[in-house]
């Protein structure tokens, strides 16, 4: 069961792709309507780190960026986050280590884009946080499958977790 004491971390759900991630759509999208019902139901402090977006607080909206497709958060999992008592987006790691210091934060929960890839290796991934860390295997996605249709790529996902020994959870037993 999730407390207040836990974290639930989101890296790199986007707005958008690179055109070559096309075949990740339907479950991309199936993985953004799971991941906000885990937001709506958490308890304690959500962090949606979207590396590489940029909020201007002169025109009080994301900045279009210049060398990737995507500029802001998906508007979905934007919205839950700052519904979120306790919601913060932001991919700034002092920032969101004050955040999680301030919440007395003892466990991470990831969910997010890619698994293996960014969900372990940004700033706030897996092993770059000294925190008991969990998985939720059905709120991530392994874009670096070479499997074509949504059965494939899910099972990659659990292949990598289950190989690498990851801790893993699922959305409905939070």
């Amino acid at each position: 069961m999730v407390t207040p004491d836990k974290a639930l971390i989101i890296i790199d759900m986007w707005d958008t792709y690179h055109p070559g991630h096309n075949r990740f759509q339907n479950v991309y999208e199936q993985t953004i309507n799971r991941v906000v019902n885990v937001v709506k139901k958490w308890q304690g402090p959500v962090v949606l780190a979207c590396y590489d977006t940029y909020w201007n607080t002169e025109y009080n909206d994301w900045e279009k960026s210049t060398h990737n497709p995507w500029s802001r958060p998906h508007i979905l999992l934007e919205m839950a986050v700052n519904s979120a008592p306790c919601g913060l987006i932001s991919w700034k790691k002092p920032e969101v280590m004050s955040h999680l210091i301030d919440n007395q934060v003892s466990e991470l929960f990831y969910a997010g884009v890619s698994f293996p890839g960014c969900v372990q290796e940004r700033d706030l991934g897996i092993n770059h946080m000294k925190y008991d860390s969990h998985v939720i295997i059905d709120c991530v996605i392994d874009l670096t499958s070479n499997g074509y249709n949504e059965h494939e790529i899910i099972h990659d996902t659990y292949r990598y977790a289950l190989s690498h020994k990851q801790r893993i959870v699922t959305s409905d037993t939070l």
